[in-house]
């Protein structure tokens, strides 16, 4: 290519195209058949150094929901190159080879979730703002959908990559991944309960794992694999800063907020503003805005409000960048197929591409439009507080973004160099956050019953501890990391009395990194799933004194370090 980038190393990049899925949802009470939407799925893949066969296979995914892995896990020092600009020798170049690359390890994979990175959805009648805003209902975006799309494209990937022979699959979460990880994990390894005897439905998913989990495990015939067969396989998880345990963190976290010497207390006083908090009835909310009043950072609060911003800011003039995106995949993006503008024109990202127009519309409008009667169905579940703080706060977030942008633009831009996008696509998305209204405001209204949102239904902690039993778990524990406040992780696992009958924990800090969490099992409590219950498991959780959210980009040295120790325990 006429770029000046050579391509020196070769990845697999490209899109998984997946169908419409059809699958139901069922509880004692109710039961409904839904249908996903059309996309198609980004991912990336690099070998390990050193030749990929017999290495383990890493899959990264970010969370939000609504966030890309792109911007986040794969631009911040896990992948061949960096894109963090606080690990680079010279930030004129935008990237630079990454001397803590995960690819040391194993074989690594980055997915986007669908409408999110490089990751479109596809709907016949794009041009319609009525259409595309019915695509982002609870039926379309929910934890149980999501996890089996994803997870389709990993088992494609498998299915299409026979030479690889991983010798194990290691699933990797940050944030929201959390719950996507323990979802996607669950749906393996008890698979056939997935057939017509869980609240999600998805017979189709359930044939096609056991058709993949054969060919890993030759000569076992078909439905009778069983949860630990799977976990010689699926047997390790790594979880950086994530959520898991949805209602029971969010409360926890917001009780240890409203102690007086917490955390938010402490900034308090070092900033001379005392911290109060009576503008928001939650105190995680509370803690939130107080911070964002004050010019804080809530994903690291060492740091200015807009520096995790300034830090994606940074990678995207890369990853929207023709020679830079085409030089760190290996890979000339004008030659990969649905990339380009001409090979998308039913693809969608947005009902209207700024969020603030998006506020307008649920605020209410008096245009007699029909995308304003389709608005008004979405405004019957009203927006709660921590609903209309974030959306706000994330179009701040946008508008800081495009001015970073603006100011410094990528040279050779995806735009221009293979089409102009219009109103309703864009080639790369860092935070779509309709995504996560649709999965926390339940619509159409007839799925409230169901419980699926991650911020209200305590489900996805369970599925966590089912499959903590057979799979062995890394956890980060990021010091100055608000959004996900660490502590609040084990005394959540607490809560699931039904299944744990005690959680002990050793944290570590600055000068001894390593701390663990374990779990004492009730005897027998997964019987019923075929699993035989073991007394104690513990979880490997590292502390990261200086590190916030991104722990990756925070302190990647010591995290590739810990990681390959603990594979090697």
């Amino acid at each position: 290519m006429a770029g000046r980038w050579p391509l020196k190393r070769k990845s697999g990049a490209g899109f998984t195209e997946l169908e419409s899925i059809r699958y139901t949802l069922q509880d004692s009470k109710n039961k409904v058949d839904l249908q996903s939407a059309r996309m198609r799925l980004w991912q990336s893949y690099f070998p390990a150094d050193g030749g990929p066969v017999g290495k383990p296979l890493f899959v990264f995914l970010n969370g939000g929901p609504g966030c890309t892995t792109a911007t986040n896990l794969f631009a911040m020092n896990t992948a061949p190159f960096t894109l963090d600009r606080e690990h680079l020798k010279n930030r004129d170049n935008g990237f630079e080879v990454n001397g803590a690359s995960w690819s040391q390890l194993g074989n690594l994979l980055y997915i986007d979730a669908p409408n999110t990175g490089y990751s479109y959805n596809l709907v016949p009648d794009v041009n319609n703002a009525a259409a595309r805003l019915r695509e982002f209902g609870n039926d379309r975006y929910n934890s149980w959908i999501d996890a089996a799309q994803v997870l389709r494209v990993l088992l494609r990937f498998l299915e299409n990559h026979p030479s690889l022979k991983p010798s194990e699959v290691i699933l990797v979460g940050e944030s929201y991944a959390g719950t996507r990880v323990s979802t996607m994990l669950n749906l393996l390894l008890f698979h056939s309960r997935y057939a017509g005897q869980a609240l999600y439905q998805d017979k189709e998913l359930v044939d096609e794992i056991d058709s993949v989990l054969r060919k890993l495990l030759p000569g076992t015939p078909a439905g009778t694999i069983k949860p630990a067969q799977v976990a010689k396989f699926f047997a390790r998880q790594v979880f950086i800063q994530p959520q898991l345990s949805g209602p029971y963190q969010w409360e926890i976290t917001g009780q240890m907020f409203d102690k007086p010497d917490s955390v938010i207390h402490q900034i308090g006083k070092k900033i001379g503003h005392p911290y109060s908090r009576s503008l928001f009835k939650d105190p995680v909310m509370a803690a939130y805005s107080f911070l964002s009043g004050h010019d804080i950072d809530r994903y690291n609060y060492s740091k200015p409000k807009a520096w995790t911003d300034g830090l994606e800011a940074f990678a995207v003039k890369t990853l929207t960048s023709s020679d830079g995106l085409s030089a760190i995949l290996g890979a000339d993006v004008r030659t990969i197929p649905y990339f380009s503008r001409a090979d998308r024109s039913d693809a969608y990202r947005y009902v209207y591409r700024t969020l603030n127009r998006w506020l307008e519309q649920l605020g209410g409008t008096s245009e007699d439009t029909e995308d304003s009667k389709v608005f008004a169905e979405f405004r019957k579940a009203p927006l709660d507080e921590m609903d209309r703080f974030l959306l706000q706060d994330e179009a701040d977030s946008q508008i800081a973004m495009d001015e970073m942008l603006r100011s410094d633009p990528p040279v050779g831009s995806l735009e221009a160099v293979l089409g102009k996008m219009p109103e309703t696509d864009d080639y790369l998305v860092t935070t779509n956050y309709p995504i996560y209204l649709g999965f926390t405001n339940v619509l159409p209204p007839w799925i409230t019953s169901f419980q699926l949102s991650p911020k209200d239904s305590a489900l996805y902690g369970e599925l966590f501890l089912q499959n903590l039993a057979l799979v062995d778990t890394f956890i980060t524990d990021a010091a100055k990391d608000i959004v996900i406040w660490s502590p609040a992780l084990p005394e959540a696992f607490k809560r699931y009395d039904q299944v744990v009958t005690r959680v002990d924990t050793h944290r570590g800090d600055a000068s001894a990194r390593e701390g663990t969490i374990t779990v004492e099992y009730r005897p027998g409590v997964l019987k019923s799933l075929g699993v035989e219950t073991p007394k104690l498991r513990t979880i490997f959780w590292p502390h990261y004194a200086e590190s916030g959210h991104s722990v990756s980009s925070a302190d990647p040295y010591n995290l590739l370090e810990d990681v390959k120790s603990w594979l090697a325990q």
